[in-house]
């Protein structure tokens, strides 16, 4: 609870000396911190880190651009209840545009700060994205779902970026459901599809056996507008209202 009001405070005071960035930032630390101090509580923390990569191609008032990309992130989910955790999660990612024949042109980076909160029936996440490739670097992102996690549920997203790098995020809107559990995998396999900036994309996620995850995404608008992306996420600590973590291995 002091940790809330500590967040609220940060968030409070940030946003009048410096706006959403500032503020995403400090909420972000907050968590962080909630995270570190309320270990050995009943209240564990659980982590998650991610890597992964991308390629695509896409349209501006420039012409048409290929890219590749690459990026890491972490995220932390703390249990306040049974049913509820705060999340506070750090990206970063970067790569280059290239030429139609394949040579470098030139390079981007992006990063994002989002805090949230996690329940079975909704999540919700806000904050910041910065970006190298738009005329305003800094603007608000934001993630939302509604159904539960583990049956089906509608999902919207606006510039929360990946951890894989995808150069232009954008607004997402569709679908997910869960599906059956494949044999000692730890949690469901998640599939999601629906309209994004790039086209019509899907998003499948599928538990390994271990405390792996493997992610993909895929999103095709024409032979010019494209997007394909993967990436592997490795979960660990404690998982308090939710299916348990495997032994390390």
């Amino acid at each position: 609870m002091y940790t809330l009001l500590f967040g609220g405070l940060m968030v409070w005071v940030a946003r009048r000396r410096g706006g959403a960035p500032r503020g995403a930032v400090a909420a972000v630390v907050a968590v962080m911190i909630a995270a570190a101090s309320s270990r050995g509580a009943a209240s564990d923390p659980w982590h998650e880190v991610s890597v992964g990569g991308s390629t695509g191609r896409w349209v501006d008032c420039g012409g048409a651009h290929r890219h590749v990309g690459g990026g890491a992130a972490y995220k932390a989910y703390v249990p306040v209840s049974e049913q509820v955790e705060l999340t506070a999660g750090a990206q970063v990612g970067g790569g280059a545009f290239l030429m139609p024949a394949g040579a470098f042109d030139r390079g981007f980076a992006e990063g994002a700060l989002l805090v949230g909160i996690e329940h079975r029936f909704v999540a919700a996440e806000v904050g910041s994205w910065l970006g190298g490739t738009l005329g305003t670097p800094i603007v608000p992102a934001a993630r939302l779902r509604i159904g539960p996690r583990d049956v089906a549920w509608v999902t919207a997203q606006a510039f929360a970026a990946r951890p894989y790098a995808l150069p232009r995020p954008g607004a997402e809107v569709g679908v997910g459901c869960a599906l059956p559990r494949l044999p000692d995998a730890w949690d469901h396999p998640r599939i999601e599809g629906g309209l994004s900036g790039s086209g019509f994309y899907l998003r499948p996620s599928v538990p390994l056996p271990g405390r792996v995850t493997l992610d993909a995404f895929g999103a095709y608008g024409d032979e010019l507008t494209w997007q394909v992306a993967g990436g592997v996420r490795y979960a660990f600590g404690p998982r308090p209202g939710r299916p348990a973590l495997p032994p390390w291995q």
